[in-house]
Formats: structure tokens, sequence, C-alpha cells
């Protein structure tokens, strides 16, 4: 059910840099036949249907566009050890306010993050940072269902799971782009967001993109496991475990119900003395896509994850066990050559955004919060240029403009928080 149900249309102010367009905010919702779809009109598709994929198709359906969301996976998926935290801080709470202050009611669903827990896992001694103003925590499955309840309020978005998207050509003789899908059929667009993530088969596909970034791992990884919450546990914020070590460190995070997540931030030299933590080496086809992200879990790899806690970190207590513990590859990003980095495709056809644009590591946790951000800046762009045309219609010489404009203004504003992150993680830049 959508959270808009029962509530008064029509949008506000933001809170991110630049809050989006008064046309856009205050825009009742378009239908399928005022939606302005004629000759020349923008028909844009959505590869990936993410947080980011999601918000996106939101935001240009209250512009009055309509897009067709792709996203390969079939059904959202449920929590796993595979998954993980997304804890929304200003910059992504502020995204969602300013494309609709309905969204607020989303945020009301997640748990409220108010301090960041020091722990000694030693002594047991705590001590708590407060977070102000604070954030808010969702598992990703939970926020993406969240924004599917919302987009499936807007006739002019369609969503279709299982829909993988493998390529993008121009067609020489339509001007149309070619969106070609992993079950061999083909769709056409005049535009293409790509929200498919780090190893976006977007960006790989278009000259454009091609050789322009590459995936960079960082002498870091992590080992992931779930354990159920102790008595007393506070569920109001992350909690960060360290011992005498500087090996590793946990960092612990609320999960629906009476559970937590681990994640066990290691360095890379860890494996020089627990050697069953190393991570896989993964080369190849595997190494560029989202099914070699995790090595397969060593035989005992649980058993040997809890007596490095009770050894390392006796005062943190950690249940009954561990469960659905695995150890994931080197942690990597998506960096950019050159001094002049650019997230739309020559002639403006295509955009990227998220992980498809700036993937960067989990350290500082803006991952999730700058491709909200991104989607904002993005729709703000298209909002502009049509403002610019005096048009209801987004045209696609409208669209393109608002891409160049986007893919050269946003760079400027992310990449420095994908370096920071990394090199929170131990990566160095190049003097």
């Amino acid at each position: 059910m959508s959270f808009r149900r029962g509530l008064k249309r029509g949008l506000s102010g933001g809170a991110v840099k630049r809050s989006l367009d008064p046309r856009l905010q205050q825009r009742p919702r378009a239908t399928a036949s005022s939606a302005g779809c004629g000759a020349g009109a923008a028909e844009v598709i959505i590869a990936g249907g993410g947080p980011a994929g999601l918000f996106s198709s939101f935001l240009l359906a209250r512009a009055g566009i309509k897009s067709t969301v792709l996203e390969k996976a079939e059904r959202t998926e449920d929590y796993s050890s595979r998954s993980y935290t997304i804890v929304l801080n200003e910059r992504g709470k502020g995204a969602l306010l300013s494309g609709s202050p309905l969204f607020s009611k989303l945020l009301e669903a997640g748990s409220e993050r108010r301090f960041v827990y020091m722990i000694d896992g030693r002594t047991g001694s705590e001590s708590k940072i407060p977070k102000n103003p604070p954030g808010v925590g969702f598992t990703r499955p939970q926020l993406v269902r969240l924004l599917e309840a919302e987009v499936e309020g807007e006739p002019l978005v369609k969503l279709s799971r299982g829909s993988g998207v493998t390529a993008v050509t121009e067609s020489a003789d339509t001007g149309f782009l070619r969106v070609h899908l992993d079950d061999g059929s083909e769709l056409k667009a005049t535009h293409v967001i790509g929200c498919d993530g780090k190893w976006s088969k977007v960006r790989q596909s278009l000259p454009s993109f091609r050789g322009a970034a590459e995936i960079t791992s960082v002498p870091s990884f992590g080992v992931h496991a779930t354990t159920d919450a102790p008595k007393g546990w506070s569920r109001d914020g992350t909690h960060v475990i360290k011992g005498s070590s500087d090996l590793f460190y946990v960092i612990a995070s609320p999960l629906p119900g009476d559970r937590r997540s681990l994640t066990i931030v290691c360095k890379e030299k860890i494996a020089q003395t627990h050697p069953w933590l190393r991570p896989a080496e993964v080369d190849g086809p595997a190494a560029e896509n989202w099914e070699g992200d995790c090595a397969e879990p060593e035989f005992k790899l649980l058993e040997r994850l809890e007596g490095l806690l009770r050894d390392e970190l006796p005062a943190f207590d950690i249940g009954a066990g561990l469960r659905g513990g695995h150890i994931n590859r080197r942690a990597s990003w998506l960096r950019w050559k050159g001094e002049e980095v650019t997230f739309s495709s020559e002639g403006g056809r295509v955009a990227l955004i998220g992980d498809a644009a700036h993937a960067m590591t989990a350290s500082v946790g803006e991952g999730c919060n700058c491709a909200l951000e991104s989607a904002a800046r993005l729709a703000e762009a298209v909002v502009a240029e049509m403002k610019a045309e005096a048009s209801e219609t987004c045209s696609a010489s409208a669209m393109s403009k608002a891409f160049v404009s986007y893919g050269l203004a946003r760079p400027g504003e992310v990449v420095p928080v994908q370096e920071t992150s990394a090199t929170r993680n131990g990566w160095k830049k190049e003097i």
C-alpha cells in the first residue's frame, strides 16, 4: 500500500543543497493521457530497480515523464547475510523529502539511529557519540519495498522485473537507443538512465564511458554474519566494537525483530595470521558482476569467527552464536580517470547515477545517500530544461541537455566523497 493514500498531494521544499524546482514539487500526479508523449517527447528507460532507479522513476513521473524501470531480479530479495543495512543521513533524507514531503512517512518506517556506540571489546566499556540530526536505518530489501510501494501508485511508471539489461546501443537509422535484454529481446528509448550497479552494463557498453573508469580495490574486506541481539542492547544506533588488534573491528547494526547484522571489517594483512580469512581472488567474468562479489564460506567459518571474536573481544556478547557467515571479496570502488569526468554520454542520451556512476566503499556510509541525491540532481536538471522551454512536455532535446548538465556538474560533488571513503579503507591517491 502506498503511503500516499489519504494524504494531500503536492510537494514542498527539500533539504538537499539545491531543492528541486517548484514545478516538480507542486505538480499533481500525472496520468498517462496527460503525459505529453507525442512527437519529440522523451522516452526513458531506467536500467536497475534499486533505490536510485525507483526514486528516479518517481521524480520523472512527478514531472509528467513516463519511464520504464527494468530490474534483473524477479523479486525483491529477502534479508540475508549477503544483504546490508543502509543508514540515511541528511543527504539521503533530504533527497527523498525534496521529491515529496510524503516520504516522511516512508522514513518513519525505518529505525532511528541516534547514536554511534563505541565499545571496548576487551572491557565492555562504552561511549556514545550523538548523531544530530539522527539517521534512519533500513535493510536494503526493506527500502526497496517501500519505494516500490510509492512507484506502484504512479501511472507513468512501469516496473518490469526479471528484465536484465545487457547493453545499450544507438540505432543509426532511427536515432533511438536500443536497450538489449538478457532474454534476447530489445526495447527502444530516446534516453536511458543507468542505475545498474558497480559493474553497469549500460556504462560498459557505451563508447563515451569505455575506459573512462575502472573498478579499484582497496586493502580491506568485510566478513558478514547475523546474530541475536542480547538483552538490553540499544537499538537506536550503530555499535562499533574494537579490541587491541588493529587488524579488524566489528560494526553491529539492528535488524527487524531481535537480530543484528555484524560486519567484521578486516585489513588485508589479517590473512597472514588467519589464512582462513583470506578473501577469494576472482578473475575473469566473475570479477565483473555481483554474482562473483562474495567468496564461498570456508568449512567451519562460523566456528572460527566465533573463536576469533571470543579471543579478541571477550566482552562482546555474540549470544547463541553466528549465522549465515561469508567472506566478501576485497572492497572496491569506481575510480574515474582523467581530469574531466562526466556522468553523461556524449550527446546526452545516457546518464549514470548510483553505483553505476559513483560506486564507493562502505567506510563512510554514503553510497545510497549519494545515489538518492544523484537522482534528485538529475530530476532537478530535467525540470530546469522544461522550464527553459516553457513546456509541460519534456522533449527529447530538453532531456539531452539536462543529462549533459547533470553529467558535468555532479562529479564535482560526489567524487570527493568516493575518494574519502576509499582512503579510509587504505587506498592511497597517486601524487
